[in-house]
């Protein structure tokens, strides 16, 4: 799980270090939403501890890409689509159809 997150946020940041505008932020009302729901969600992961270096990959990639933004660490990972939740609430994103994706998923339908 921890090496599908670390491949997705690298993934994120290379668009965005390519194209600083494809990667299009949320207003902090619809993050807070979408962070409301990844923390119900029955899905939600926590990624395991690992090492010192995973941990500052994980913290560097989330601050490259979404900056100063506040993220909530409440929310951690989607085992389905292999999304660090905390970045992934930031981003705008097209819904996924995916049945295993929770009923109430953001991704799965539009907030």
């Amino acid at each position: 799980m921890k090496t599908r997150v670390l491949t997705w946020l690298t993934r994120v940041r290379r668009v965005k270090e390519k194209n600083s505008e494809a990667l299009r932020f949320v207003d902090p009302g619809l993050h807070d939403a979408r962070t409301d729901v990844c923390i119900r969600c029955p899905m939600d992961k926590s990624l395991p501890e690992g090492c010192g270096s995973c941990r500052q990959a994980l913290k560097s990639l989330q601050e490259e890409i979404v900056g100063s933004r506040q993220t909530d660490s409440r929310a951690t990972a989607c085992p389905v689509l292999g999304e660090y939740l905390p970045v992934s609430a930031w981003i705008e994103q097209i819904a996924v159809p995916n049945d295993a994706l929770w009923a109430e998923c953001w991704r799965k339908k539009t907030l």
